[in-house]
């Protein structure tokens, strides 16, 4: 995932600006320019393993959307880290927050997907949670609001 993930982030570069890249890869040296990669193909990712491994529904929509969460909260926070302490190349900044987010995303996803917590119950909200981060990833990339994350390194 951290090699596609490597492929979006520099899909704009490679392919001279076009759309397609806009929406799916990272044109520019925020924070959330570098997590936006990641957490779309953590999105696809949840789609490969829902269809190939046939897992209980709700309890794996629940996992999933706790590990894209603990995603965006790992991607984020590594690179405002490194951003704060003065990083300033960000294809360091990126594989930093890929080789931390990524694992974390997936462990934490595993470890709730067959623990003893009855999380079922949280299906639609977390359904409902997951499809608003797709469209906000998408949406967040031509409107980014004025914060820290979205501020260019």
């Amino acid at each position: 995932m951290i090699g596609c993930g490597s492929l979006l982030y520099y899909s704009a570069d490679y392919s001279g600006g076009a759309v397609w890249s806009l929406l799916f890869g990272s044109h520019g040296a925020s924070c959330w320019e570098m997590y936006k990669p990641l957490g779309l193909l953590y999105l696809f990712w949840i789609l490969i393993e829902l269809s190939y491994l046939r897992p209980s529904l709700k309890r794996f929509v629940c996992a999933k959307a706790v590990g894209m969460y603990v995603l965006c909260m790992a991607a984020l926070a590594a690179g405002a880290a490194l951003k704060l302490y003065g990083f300033i190349d960000t294809e360091q900044i990126y594989w930093a927050a890929a080789a931390i987010s990524v694992p974390a995303a997936q462990w934490t996803g595993y470890k709730l997907y067959y623990s003893s917590k009855k999380i079922e119950w949280l299906w639609i909200p977390m359904l409902i949670s997951i499809v608003c981060m797709f469209f906000m990833l998408l949406f967040l990339s031509f409107f980014p609001p004025d914060n820290f994350f979205f501020r260019e390194l």
